[in-house]
């Protein structure tokens, strides 16, 4: 049952609607280059950190703490240029894509891109090596909604994934780096354990679930985007001015 639920509510999300452009302001990401990074990376480990899985987690327990990747030194450069002829880094640069997606998946397409450029000693990050990145992602690990777009990992199915990241403080991610269906996760646990929940109220409920401490222009809309895609969706239902289980 719940799976079938699940399996509707990712079906209305990834409609063939391109998402909106809404991003929030960029943090460091001056005109971009290829340049190596400053030398005060030297320092980061050179091997992997340990792989946290967390599609693994039984769907009886969906809210988990979001873990962000720790970034250490990949190699080189020019592994990237590489992986496109030279089968042994195609391979290294495959298992850091996949490493990457075993800790933070769903993950943001351009976040994906711009941790794994960064592993490789890339100081600034042009679009074109974010593309270059994601080149060697199947294409059917990425899905879009009404935000963005996402990659998953190999083992996760999209349509019945129910799990929902939360973030202690601070937001470890930016709003779009957020999936519609992460949204609904949390929307549908909040509104489970707490009914009724004002409408008016939920943006920022949400929002506040996930680290936001306040709704500037680009979270709020993109709050608001998730939240009312979730009611269309009949992931929960509202009546009047409240939001109630969908059962």
């Amino acid at each position: 049952m719940r799976e079938g639920i699940l399996s509707d509510i990712y079906d209305f999300f990834n409609g063939d609607e391109e998402p909106e452009e809404l991003e929030e302001a960029p943090v460091g990401d001056p005109a971009e280059e290829d340049t190596p990074a400053p030398a005060s990376t030297a320092g980061a480990p050179t091997t992997a950190p340990p792989v946290v899985h967390v599609s693994s987690r039984p769907d009886d327990s969906p809210a988990l703490a979001f873990v962000p990747f720790v970034e250490f030194d990949a190699g080189p450069m020019d592994l990237l240029d590489r992986a496109g002829h030279d089968p042994q880094a195609r391979a290294a640069l495959v298992g850091l894509i996949n490493q990457v997606l075993h800790v933070e998946a769903p993950e943001e397409a351009e976040r994906l891109g711009k941790i794994v450029c960064r592993c490789l000693n890339f100081g600034r990050i042009s679009p074109d090596r974010v593309a270059q990145v994601l080149s060697f992602v199947p294409k059917a690990q990425v899905t879009k909604d009404k935000i963005g777009r996402f990659v998953w990992h190999a083992d996760q199915d999209p349509s019945t994934w129910g799990q929902h990241r939360t973030s202690a403080g601070e937001a470890d991610r930016k709003s779009h780096e957020i999936p519609v269906a992460e949204y609904t996760n949390a929307l549908v646990d909040l509104v489970s354990k707490d009914p009724p929940i004002p409408r008016a109220d939920a943006n920022r409920t949400v929002a506040a679930f996930f680290g936001f401490q306040k709704l500037a222009r680009l979270i709020a809309a993109n709050l608001e985007t998730a939240v009312s895609a979730a009611i269309k969706a009949g992931a929960v239902r509202q009546a009047g001015e409240d939001l109630h289980p969908a059962d």
